[in-house]
């Protein structure tokens, strides 16, 4: 079986560009799955979307209700 590469002379580029509908569904459903937008950042076209880091909760430590010393 041989597999030939996609002709890249033939293909037709194709332009992204962002919609502000596009960006606000992004950043409601960023939104509702509880996460905290730092920084939007827009350049050509493209939108680069910077969340803040997800703090972790700490397991209780099962220390057997000894006292600390």
């Amino acid at each position: 079986m041989t597999i030939h590469p996609a002709d890249t002379a033939t293909a037709t580029p194709r332009r992204k560009r962002l919609s502000e509908a596009s960006l606000r569904t992004a950043l409601r459903a960023m939104s509702g799955a509880g996460l905290t937008v730092e920084r939007v950042v827009i350049r050509a076209g493209e939108a680069e979307i910077l969340c803040a880091p997800l703090e972790r909760e700490e397991p209780p430590r099962n220390d057997w209700d000894l006292e600390q010393w």
